[in-house]
């Protein structure tokens, strides 16, 4: 299991050195800023009296303009998803789902998705650690009818904070790369990267909630300034056992 989660954790160091790659389309130094506000809701339950297969559903709202804008800010984007998972081993699981992604600031955009996913989970003492590699089908309005195809990775870390371990600090980066671009969308290349550090609280065995800071740092066409987002994120996990 360690030389599984040793080999994904090399995945993310490609993942890196491919989004350094040079882009004359995402050549662009001027960055704007933002602060804004994100809510995650998660459902997860097995489906199957063996457990082996899962069912996942997660909302995700998103406020943003709030540095401008304070309590009249936008609701900027909303991700719906949904996904049935496959059990392989008590650590590793791989997944394929659905999301409907619309975005209402700056402008009105709609977007499907269908993504592949595997989730490798390990152990370093009281350190949990999780890698998660996402696959990514988009099919975004207002573009010339392609498939945008984009990659993602994130490795996350959880410690305990107290004996009782309901406590934990959390940290995690996740690296976007979009393999194939579109017209009037995505541009091929290094896309974005997520940065959080926070804290769960578990509320039960099966309830967690989470809250922290995510610096979400965006790389746009020109002429698009890139963005750096600042978020303030409030997550409920629901895990049925």
């Amino acid at each position: 299991m360690l030389k599984l989660f040793l080999s994904a954790l090399l995945g993310l160091a490609a993942l890196l050195a491919l989004s350094g790659m040079p882009n004359p389309a995402l050549a662009n130094d001027a960055v704007s800023n933002d602060l804004q506000q994100w809510g995650s809701v998660t459902l997860t339950l097995p489906i199957t009296p063996g457990k082996r297969v899962l069912l996942m559903a997660e909302a995700q709202p998103r406020v943003g303009n709030l540095q401008d804008r304070g309590t009249n800010a936008d609701f900027t984007q909303l991700i719906l998803r949904t996904a049935v998972g496959w059990q392989l081993s008590r650590r590793v699981s791989v997944w394929q789902g659905y999301a409907w992604a619309p975005v209402f600031e700056p402008i009105n955009l709609n977007e499907h998705r269908l993504h592949q996913q595997i989730s490798i989970q390990g152990k370093i003492r009281r350190l949990q650690l999780s890698n998660r590699t996402r696959l990514e089908e988009r099919w975004i309005e207002n573009n010339d009818g392609r498939v945008s195809i984009r990659l993602r990775h994130m490795v996350r870390g959880t410690l305990p904070l107290d004996a009782k371990e309901r406590w934990f600090l959390v940290l995690s980066d996740e690296a976007f790369v979009t393999l194939r671009g579109v017209s009037n969308g995505p541009a091929t290349g290094f896309d974005q990267n997520r940065l959080f550090v926070g804290i769960s609280r578990k509320l039960s065995p099966s309830v967690s909630a989470e809250l922290g800071y995510m610096n979400q740092y965006v790389n746009s066409r020109d002429p698009v300034a890139n963005r750096m987002n600042h978020a303030i994120l409030l997550g409920l996990n629901v895990q049925v056992r």
